[in-house]
């Protein structure tokens, strides 16, 4: 017996009954043996096409990732300096209705705010944010005989991942709160 027998060569030549020419018979659970130009070809474009894959994969699983952190870090900047303009518009609202014209309530039992109830609440809003309001409004509504002092406003709040990705400046915010006004033992409105 020669080298190949011992070590366990995979093929062998065979001659069937009947049969002229010999045919080659390899071992049980492994593939044939490939080879030539085409095959090569063929292995290397499946093995770059494969890499390929994986890189594209990973590309787009870092831009999801990149923009869900983008969204929930904007959108929580957005929903915080939303909660503190809700705040800084309430406190603004119940600081106006302080603010109501004592001599036309006690000659006529009207609510009216004074000439400064806007002032005040501007400064109000202004101390408690930490980004400029616009179009700050107040008014006096009576819906049912009930007088409230209203008081509305944008802020715009800074979304600085989106403003570098997609030139995105900020996301306004309108903000709209009622007080009643204050009444007090005396019947002075205060």
């Amino acid at each position: 017996m020669g080298h190949r027998a011992l070590c366990g060569a995979t093929t062998r030549l065979t001659l069937q009954a009947g049969a002229a020419e010999p045919q080659t018979a390899r071992k049980p659970g492994r593939p044939p043996a490939r080879s030539g130009l085409k095959y090569l070809r063929a292995r290397r474009v499946a093995r770059l096409e494969g890499g390929a894959s994986i890189t594209a994969q990973a590309t787009l699983y870092i831009f999801v990732l990149f923009a869900c952190f983008a969204l929930v870090y904007d959108m929580g900047n957005v929903a915080m300096v939303g909660q503190m303009a809700q705040s800084a518009a309430l406190i603004a609202a119940e600081d106006a209705a302080k603010e109501i014209s004592t001599s036309t309530f006690t000659s006529g039992q009207r609510v009216r705010l004074g000439e400064d109830a806007l002032a005040r609440a501007a400064e109000v809003v202004a101390g408690m944010l930490p980004v400029p309001a616009r179009d700050l409004d107040i008014g006096l509504r009576e819906p049912g005989g009930r007088s409230v002092i209203e008081v509305s406003f944008r802020v715009r709040a800074s979304t600085p991942i989106l403003r570098a990705c997609f030139g995105l400046q900020g996301i306004d915010v309108p903000v709209r709160a009622a007080a009643e006004p204050v009444w007090g033992a005396e019947g002075e409105g205060r």
